[in-house]
């Protein structure tokens, strides 16, 4: 039973974190009526922009996520995330002896045009150690992966095609214009499995309800976007995100089109939350000096 339950909690982990390799394609969609694109991620951007997320478990704070959205001096921009967290269980705690702790960052390197070209990201945990590496050949993608001893080195080539993304799961969305109760669109992803490795697959994302949701002490209207391994209700909810409506006017300084929380299963029963906390511009010196 312990060993079941190890196997679930690193195969989570890892999931999660290949997420986009797994997921961040959903998320340019979440722009009305546009095809994916980083240009809404860095278009315009004069200051770096960092964001921080609580990561949550059970109700319970267990690490921090954090990205720093950059402009460099040649025209590229920079998105790099780093983020750390700890899962206690009795069960875990029996077998490894300790919490099991997770570590990771990426770095996604977006050119003058708008596209992907380059995109490395970094897991560590007592379980196992991971790396991806990708880089962008015209309308191909290089991937290379690996993650000792649960997985061996693997490189393919995969169909990449203008505008998609690839990015991580706790990289944010920076805005995005109004969405609809019941639109629907396909996810085209590629994960990371840990029996058939390097797969490209699908996700399907609807926006189910418009509702209050409780952010900061402060209510909110929200899209709320389930997404799932296959078109039917009835399939499994990988994802589900809170989106803020952008049709509601704000403040000055306030953004709209955010997600405001992102979910996914740890384990079934257990969701991994990871909750905006703060969001601000900071100077390039800052900038400088944020390590991963």
């Amino acid at each position: 039973m312990n060993r079941v339950f190890v196997l679930i909690a690193t195969g989570a982990v890892w999931a999660f974190m290949m997420a986009e390799l797994v997921k961040r394609e959903l998320l340019p969609y979440l722009e009305y009526k546009a095809a994916p694109s980083y240009r809404n991620l860095v278009e315009n951007r004069k200051e770096p922009l960092l964001q921080r997320w609580q990561v949550v478990l059970d109700a319970k704070g267990i690490g921090v996520s954090e990205a720093l959205t950059e402009p460099m001096p040649n025209g590229f921009s920079r998105i790099r995330s780093k983020t750390s967290y700890s899962i206690s269980d009795p069960a875990i705690m029996k077998m490894l002896g300790s919490e099991l702790r997770v570590e990771s960052a990426t770095e996604t390197m977006i050119d003058a045009s708008y596209q992907l070209s380059t995109f490395t990201m970094t897991v560590r945990s007592m379980a196992f150690n991971g790396r991806v590496d990708a880089r962008r050949r015209g309308a191909f993608l290089d991937v290379t992966a690996e993650a000792p001893p649960v997985i061996t080195r693997e490189t393919k080539t995969l169909p990449f095609e203008e505008n998609m993304t690839l990015m991580s799961t706790e990289t944010p969305f920076v805005g995005s214009n109004r969405l609809y109760v019941g639109k629907k669109w396909e996810i085209h992803t590629v994960a990371l499995d840990l029996r058939e490795k390097l797969k490209k697959t699908k996700l399907y994302a609807v926006v189910e309800s418009r509702e209050d949701y409780l952010w900061k002490n402060e209510k909110v209207q929200v899209f709320r976007v389930d997404v799932r391994r296959s078109p039917t209700t009835d399939s499994v909810l990988e994802y589900q995100m809170f989106v803020d409506d952008p049709a509601e006017t704000d403040g000055p300084g306030r953004r709209r089109g955010r997600v405001l929380e992102q979910r996914t299963t740890a384990q079934p029963g257990r969701e991994l939350r990871f909750i905006l906390d703060e969001e601000k511009t900071v100077s390039a010196d800052e900038a400088k000096d944020w390590k991963p």
